[in-house]
């Protein structure tokens, strides 16, 4: 089947998306299959939807200040995006906002989109702080969609063990990072980064996360989404956290 924009369009409706709501799309275009028009036609159709609400699109460059082929300097113009398609093309766009988190940036277009990016680069101690666009998640009731690929994916849940302060979840090391933003002005800062790759644990959240009516399925074009409530997903993965902190990191956890 092609999809068309009015198929995607009515796709995020049958699923109760609302046209003011934020959205911030974790995204695979290969499994989203065949879209008349392309990657043009699924910006198009997002913007039109929740043209009262905010998209955004995670542009993380992680291997800034990890390794040294990548260097240790963030342009928020100019660092392409270390993951897929759609987040790098996204940022080009006309009226895209980007924060200037050195290593976890998003970029986010609609209702308020300054003031959801705004991160002081002088009061960034760490990969995904709290008080950043990652925490506004949380204020904002935000639906994170995952098209194409699971909760594995969730970055937000980075910015949850940070708030839930876990133990051991800084390389004691900072690490030194320039960043230029749009102005081109340039701040240098030292920044703590996370150990470890808790993120392939975040897939035994989803019993929990369906538990709590956090978590919800659906289809968008040919890929199988997966819709999370941040707030009511933040509020369980906490209570979790608090009752054992070393969730995400045990291992024997591995299966």
């Amino acid at each position: 089947m092609k999809f068309t924009k009015e198929n995607l369009i009515q796709q995020f409706s049958d699923a109760g998306l609302k046209h003011n709501d934020t959205v911030l799309i974790h995204s695979s275009m290969k499994k989203i299959g065949d879209v008349n028009g392309g990657a043009e036609t699924v910006f198009s159709a997002f913007e039109e939807y929740f043209s009262e609400g905010l998209i955004a699109f995670p542009t993380l460059t992680w291997k800034i200040g990890l390794y040294p082929s990548a260097g240790n300097v963030y342009s928020v113009r100019d660092s392409a995006t270390d993951i897929s398609l759609l987040p790098e093309l996204f940022r080009h766009r006309s009226g895209v906002v980007r924060s200037l988190l050195p290593t976890h940036s998003l970029t986010a277009k609609g209702r308020d989109a300054e003031n959801f990016c705004h991160v002081e680069p002088t009061a960034i101690k760490s990969s995904l702080p709290w008080d950043s666009p990652w925490g506004r998640l949380y204020e904002r009731k935000a639906k994170i969609l995952f098209i194409g690929c699971t909760v594995q994916s969730c970055t937000f849940f980075h910015a949850v063990e940070e708030k839930a302060a876990v133990p051991g979840l800084f390389d004691p090391v900072a690490k030194h990072v320039k960043i230029i933003d749009y102005d081109g002005n340039e701040t240098e800062i030292d920044m703590y980064r996370h150990l470890g790759a808790h993120s392939k644990y975040y897939r035994l959240t989803e019993s929990l996360l369906f538990a709590e009516n956090a978590l919800e399925i659906t289809k968008i074009g040919a890929a199988k989404t997966y819709i999370l409530d941040a707030e009511k997903a933040c509020d369980a993965v906490l209570k979790l956290l608090k009752n054992n902190p070393q969730f995400f990191m045990d291992s024997y956890q591995e299966e």
